[in-house]
């Protein structure tokens, strides 16, 4: 009981001495904790481990009151789990924007910028091998002082290869391009 306490005491002195911001894995507090973003997960595996938030910039994207956060969030992933029918060993690194209205407590972009996957999936009853390789993309994600946003793919790697109509082992919600903000939200408007 003391040492949770202890925890709890430490907590209250660092809410109590932040002066802008706190940011753990999944929630971010700005404003002087004045205001709460609770985000949603990375990926749904329960077992990824996050890093801490990155607050790259505030730009005033809407014209409307504060002005909107640009995050970068990391998790990674090793799961081994081996046996039976089945067996799956996979490590997975993944990093992720998002840009969010902070007065709407609104997700107005989001992206996978960076995945670096290592897998092998096993059935002891299929008669086929085993489904194992790599794969990795990164993409450059700049925002202009005016909220545009510009996409560029810079590596694509994966063995063996899948396309969209297969298995896709690396899949990527990232198109290349240039995303100006609208009052819908963000719409590409042309290709890099």
């Amino acid at each position: 009981m003391q040492h949770i306490k202890l925890i709890f005491i430490f907590y209250i002195f660092i809410l109590s001495s932040a002066k802008s911001q706190i940011i753990d894995s999944n929630t971010l507090y700005i404003n002087n904790l004045n205001d709460t973003i609770f985000l949603a997960p990375i990926v749904p595996h329960s077992f990824c481990v996050y890093e801490k938030i990155e607050i790259i910039d505030s730009i005033q994207i809407n014209g409307i009151g504060a002005k909107e956060v640009v995050i970068y969030r990391k998790c990674s992933a090793d799961v081994q789990k081996e046996g039976g029918t089945f067996s799956i060993r996979e490590k997975v690194k993944i990093g992720k924007i998002e840009v969010w209205d902070v007065d709407a407590k609104e997700l107005l972009f989001e992206g996978t910028t960076s995945l670096d996957k290592q897998y092998c999936y096993s059935d002891a009853y299929q008669n086929s091998p085993n489904s194992e390789g790599f794969c990795a993309y990164q993409y450059s994600f700049k925002i202009n002082s005016k909220g545009i946003i510009n996409i560029k793919k810079e590596l694509v790697e994966s063995n063996p290869e899948y396309d969209d109509t297969t298995k896709n082992y690396c899949p990527s919600n990232l198109k290349e391009g240039i995303y100006h903000y609208t009052k819908n939200g963000y719409e590409k408007k042309q290709s890099n």
